[in-house]
């Protein structure tokens, strides 16, 4: 089989450069994806064409020409490069934009190739915060994509109430996001040895992950040996710079790459994640950076993300978001540094079972062969 992924935003293989999960993400389904087939990437944002690394030499990522509609872009692409050769083709994308699938379709149906959307997302997440005839327009034209939906040969979603509330009828695949057993930390966490408890966040600014909370929260901690530095973006970036300057204890650093963040969660005391289970948005996302917090080593404080029991066990799990919640768990892991340790090596064995990525890649590349017979 051979596999062409569509990305609107990578711009190398190198997954230490990424920024976002959304790339990270991509960068490792891409690379996972490329033991099983041939896969090649195109994206707008890609300025060359990048060769993967030996051990993922079946990858490779073309840049497509900007000044050029997608479809005849990637014809361009497919027919200067000898693509889609082979007796099965598939086309992969991520999510439902509406242009993108109508001219996707239109590469495909004249190379007879499947076409698949791989659903990590919501629009509803992104105009959240959009207000009025904006709002409107932006809700009408993603409705447009989830109806188009219908129209390819299959999905790949993260959770089956996703697949209800888009109202499909193509084939489907549950799946989830995964992590190569090498970036499973070697080393045993041990509390740092000055007198400062350093919780890091790192992740999408936005009000359904509890920012505001976990920011009140170390208010009511009396404390002056907690700091709480944050890692990311979002439209509560502005207010979370504002209130990181009303307390020397909180602490906003913007976007780093991921390298950089492996840096940063190497140093902290506990990795924390206060997403809104509750909230629209968790049909569709999964936090893959809680993949990366439980496989760092590091205590990990989380909301029941991952509804198994015992996740109970690996992480310290909190059910209300408030501020009174989140600090007053905050204050029992300071006072308990060997639970911290406990838990912190029984999340790296759960990772290890349960979210390997060779495991996952085989499920999703047996649902491709399915949808192309």
């Amino acid at each position: 089989m051979e596999i062409i992924i569509f990305s609107k935003s990578l711009k190398h293989l190198d997954v230490k450069l990424a920024t976002t999960s959304s790339q990270i993400f991509e960068i490792e389904f891409a690379k996972s994806l490329a033991s099983f087939a041939k896969v090649n990437i195109v994206s707008f944002k890609a300025n060359r064409i990048e060769k993967g690394k030996d051990i993922y030499r079946n990858l490779t990522l073309f840049p497509l020409d900007k000044s050029k509609k997608l479809k005849h872009s990637l014809n361009e692409i497919i027919s200067k490069n000898k693509l889609f050769l082979d007796t099965v083709n598939t086309l992969i994308f991520f999510g439902y934009d509406y242009i993108i699938i109508k001219h996707l379709k239109s590469v495909c149906k004249k190379l007879k190739a499947n076409i698949v959307s791989y659903t990590f997302d919501t629009h509803k997440a992104a105009i959240e915060h959009k207000r009025g005839l904006r709002r409107v327009l932006i809700d009408s034209y993603f409705k447009l994509g989830i109806k188009k939906l219908n129209s390819i040969d299959g999905i790949i979603l993260f959770n089956e109430e996703a697949y209800k509330e888009l109202h499909l009828r193509i084939p489907f695949l549950i799946s989830k996001i995964g992590i190569s057993e090498s970036e499973i930390s070697s080393k045993t966490y041990k509390r740092n040895r000055d007198d400062c408890f350093n919780i890091v966040y790192t992740g999408s600014l936005e009000r359904y992950n509890g920012v505001e909370e976990m920011i009140d929260a170390i208010k009511l901690i009396n404390t002056n040996n907690v700091t709480l530095n944050i890692y990311g973006n979002g439209t509560l970036k502005n207010d979370i710079i504002q209130k990181s300057a009303e307390d020397p204890r909180i602490n906003y650093y913007g976007l780093i790459t991921k390298g950089e963040l492996e840096n940063k969660i190497k140093k902290a005391d506990l990795l924390i994640n206060t997403r809104n289970v509750n909230h629209y948005v968790n049909k569709f996302a999964f936090p893959s950076k809680l993949i990366q917090y439980l496989s760092s080593g590091i205590p990990v404080m989380s909301t029941r993300v991952i509804k198994d029991k015992s996740f109970e066990n690996i992480a310290f799990v909190i059910d209300h978001i408030t501020p009174e919640k989140i600090s007053e768990m905050i204050k029992f892991i300071i006072e308990n540094p060997l639970e911290q340790k406990k838990r912190a090596e029984l999340a790296k064995s759960y990772i290890r079972e349960n979210f390997i990525w060779q495991g996952i890649i085989k499920d999703v590349y047996d649902f491709l062969v399915k949808v192309s017979s």
